[in-house]
């Protein structure tokens, strides 16, 4: 059982995160305590440190919750990822730590993915829990502004490689397909490849083989489509002039 937190004004909490920075072993001293103005806790303060590993580690061993809310419902694995601390996130997570628990909308992943931490936000695709393996619209398209260079990692979740055979064939199990290909129930202007197509990095994105395949699906479409079309017009233009031919034939 956890146990009763003790509120300190500002000032106070101020001292004690200070004095931890000098001797980092004091904050198994005093491990429940939150700042009074906002509810944060010391996890949430050395989350977001270099190098407080074994800060964070020591003080979910005594007890302190790695979920721990202040006031806005901000806790220390957000900080973490905000601030790009891989062996803190690790930590957390071990010791428990919802992977995908929000802030509001924010989750641990959507932290990274607006400070633009590519690397992070690469770390956090991989882990289990933290977003939910289907392809999501507005995501991709926050990602493809704030974290070009991790667009590829989040493809890839969609395009997994099972197998290889001996003569360099690959199987592919892709999964979400109509909904990354859109049409028609999507605007052409909000479909993935219209994204891809107006960001910095779409020469990298689009050589993925996911953006490969939806291209030449795209492509097979526009051909079908094409082709009716002119064998539409091309019957027509025959029809136009065959029949008033024959009509007019007095034999």
């Amino acid at each position: 059982m956890t146990a009763a937190w003790s509120f300190l004004p500002q000032a106070a909490f101020d001292d004690l995160v200070a004095q931890i920075l000098v001797e980092p072993q004091t904050a198994r001293d005093a491990p429940f305590v939150r700042r009074k103005d906002d509810g944060s806790t010391l996890l949430h303060v050395v989350a977001g440190w270099k190098h407080s590993e074994q800060i964070v580690r020591d003080l979910l061993e005594i007890g302190v919750p790695p979920d721990v809310r202040d006031e806005t419902g901000w806790t220390p694995l957000l900080e973490a990822a905000q601030e790009g601390q891989f062996e803190v996130c690790q930590a957390l997570l071990e010791a428990g730590a919802t992977p995908d628990l929000a802030c509001g909308e924010v989750t641990p992943l959507h932290a990274a993915v607006e400070v633009g931490n590519e690397e992070m936000v690469r770390w956090l695709l991989r882990k289990p829990g933290t977003w939910s393996r289907r392809y999501d619209g507005e995501f991709f398209a926050f990602l493809l502004d704030k974290a070009p260079g991790a667009v590829t990692d989040y493809l890839d979740a969609f395009a997994t490689v099972l197998n290889h055979s001996h003569k360099g064939y690959e199987a592919v199990k892709y999964t979400d397909l109509r909904i990354i290909y859109g049409e028609p129930t999507v605007p052409v202007s909000d479909t993935a490849l219209a994204l891809v197509a107006e960001s910095s990095a779409a020469h990298m994105i689009l050589s993925h083989r996911l953006m490969r395949l939806i291209l030449r699906a795209k492509w097979h479409s526009f051909a079908r489509a094409m082709f009716r079309r002119e064998l539409a017009a091309y019957t027509l233009l025959v029809a136009s002039y065959f029949i008033p031919t024959v009509w007019g034939n007095p034999t």
